[in-house]
């Protein structure tokens, strides 16, 4: 992820079912910074293999902050 903050800022990301509900244990942590190529993690050991071909949405919670782009790998 490509995305800047200042010093108090920050972003936060969220995995949501299709009623928008978080899905436990699908959140990152707080992130700062300025950067072209942040990995974003989760939790420990997430398996991401249960939403194969189910819909979900990324809920983006931001402070101060700007976010670029993003890719899937």
């Amino acid at each position: 992820m490509n995305f800047a903050t200042s010093a108090a800022g920050y972003v936060k990301i969220e995995i949501l079912d299709k009623t928008y509900r978080p899905i436990e244990n699908y959140a990152s942590c707080e992130i700062f910074g300025n950067t072209i190529d942040r990995k974003i993690t989760f939790a420990d050991g997430t398996d991401f293999s249960e939403f194969a071909d189910k819909p979900v949405r990324l809920r983006f919670r931001l402070r101060d902050a700007k976010i670029y782009s993003m890719k899937f790998e």
